[in-house]
């Protein structure tokens, strides 16, 4: 349908809301005073040629006066104000043809040319209706919005130009969004409709744009109307990026977790899952606050699959490629030469080297003593990565422990421990019985020993003191045992029950 089509479907819509011309009496065909009446617009804009021509009886005929009545019912594709402009221009009552000029644009404008006979009274008319000229838009559509925005997709919608500044019948709408800012690198989007709203779609997530329209008719394009501004809502974030470069030890993995290239929203967590080796498929999860994450509890010389995915208000993303690595094969920083230094009945020492090589995976010592009697302490503390040596004191006495040091890890894993067995010191024990004499000989004794029952300190050896005794000492001398000259000691290993000393008598 042309322009002018749709202008005449839109004037027979309007129909008697339009005004008309002045009414006349009716005439027969002997009294017509026009034969015809012509509109015809010229290339000019505004310009439009009105020619007519009279019936013979009236050619000449000076007592009639004509005029031409101009009156503007619609402007544009607009109803009709019910006040239209209205002008009536007196002609010469020899001229046959007036060219009107500024004409409105885009107007439907009704042209009538009446004749008058000042003697009879008679009076004649006719009418012509005729759109004029189009122009380009003059002003911009009104009230942008959105009436739904979704992560990836908006629903736009506005109002046409006034009446005045439409110019002419309209082609489409220009829609353009781009992102907000006009970021480097971005190209406006541009897409036409012919209605008063427009769906955009292909949208980033969490992110703002611009939007604006306008007008274009067959003349030209309109002003674009001032940015709308809109945010999408956060969706679902993409895959992130995970790298696998480096490893702590033979027992955990290190990763390197990328954010997604569009997270479409604040990340919140991760969720790491950890596939292959004994424990099947296990799942952790890190929250969003760094790039680094590290898998411990692994088992070494083992091939794993890893894969990641992010999550924000919105939900889960899709999971990250899949990381096939393989862990280190078994470290075993084990400290060296463990031995006891000193005891006393309560408190023990002991001391140790750091493991050979591999001196760098130290972190701290993790030290542990224990005891198989239920009844008695164990206990456990933590040594720094430069220590050498330990006093563990709180012990009961006379008891045996288990002392074992093993290396403790960055990631909190201990290695193997070196274990020894340690003694803590008993008591004084009790004064024994007196030996029994077996036998003698010019130059040995023999005698017998009673065992000591002492359950507070380990006995390691007998002491047997022997003394010479002269037969004419008196009283008054000391204590032969303080004549160190005439004492003879001996220790005697707790194996034996029985002992033979032999001397000079």
């Amino acid at each position: 349908m042309s322009w002018v089509s749709g202008m005449g479907a839109a004037l027979a819509a309007i129909g008697p809301g339009l005004p008309t011309a002045p009414t006349y009496p009716t005439l027969s065909s002997n009294d017509r005073m026009f034969k015809y009446l012509k509109v015809e617009l010229k290339t000019l804009k505004g310009h439009a040629l009105v020619s007519w021509d009279v019936e013979d009886l009236y050619v000449n005929n000076n007592a009639v006066k004509y005029s031409i009545i101009t009156e503007y019912v619609m402007d544009g594709d607009c109803a009709s104000t019910g006040n239209p402009s209205r002008e009536v221009i007196p002609l010469k009552n020899q001229v046959r043809s007036y060219e009107l000029k500024n004409a409105r644009s885009w107007s439907s404008l009704a042209i009538t040319i009446e004749g008058k006979d000042t003697t009879s009274n008679k009076a004649d008319h006719l009418t012509k209706t005729v759109v004029t000229h189009e122009m380009s838009p003059t002003k911009p559509v009104e009230n942008l919005r959105a009436t739904s925005i979704q992560a990836e997709s908006a629903q736009l919608a506005w109002e046409p130009p006034p009446c005045e500044g439409r110019g002419g019948i309209l082609k489409y709408y220009d829609v353009e969004i781009q992102p907000s800012g006009g970021n480097a690198g971005s190209t406006p989007r541009t897409f036409h409709t012919e209605t008063a709203e427009a769906s955009v779609t292909s949208l980033t997530p969490y992110s703002e744009y611009e939007a604006r329209v306008r007008y274009v008719n067959g003349q030209g394009d309109g002003p674009w109307c001032d940015p709308f501004l809109l945010k999408t809502t956060i969706g679902a974030p993409g895959a992130p990026v995970v790298v696998d470069n480096f490893t702590y030890d033979d027992i955990s993995i290190g990763l390197f977790i990328g954010p997604p290239p569009n997270s479409k929203g604040l990340l919140d967590q991760y969720q790491v899952e950890l596939k292959g080796g004994p424990t099947g498929i296990s799942k952790m999860f890190t929250p969003y606050n760094g790039t680094e994450y590290v898998i411990g509890n692994v088992k070494p010389g083992t091939r794993y699959t890893i894969k990641v995915r992010a999550h924000n208000s919105a939900g889960w993303g899709p999971w990250s490629r899949k990381l096939h690595v393989k862990t280190r094969d078994a470290v075993r920083p084990i400290p060296l030469a463990l031995r006891q230094t000193a005891a006393s009945t309560s408190c023990i020492r002991f001391q140790w080297a750091p493991p050979v090589l591999l001196d760098y995976m130290v972190a701290s010592y993790q030290i542990r003593i224990t005891t198989n009697d239920d009844g008695k302490t164990n206990f456990s503390s933590t040594a720094p990565r430069d220590a050498r040596q330990y006093e563990q004191c709180g012990l009961t006495p006379y008891t045996q422990y288990t002392v074992g040091v093993a290396v403790m890890r960055e990631t909190g894993h201990a290695g193997q421990a070196i274990a020894r067995r340690m003694w803590t010191e008993g008591l004084t024990p009790p004064k024994p019985r007196a030996p029994i004499v077996l036998e003698t000989t010019a130059t040995t004794i023999t005698v017998e020993l009673y065992p000591v029952v002492f359950d507070l300190g380990p006995l390691t050896s007998y002491e047997i003191r022997m003394l010479r005794v002269f037969h004419n000492h008196t009283v008054n001398l000391p204590h032969p045992f303080e004549l160190k000259e005439h004492v003879r000691s001996k220790c005697v290993s707790i194996s034996y029950l029985s002992y033979s000393y032999g001397t000079v008598l």
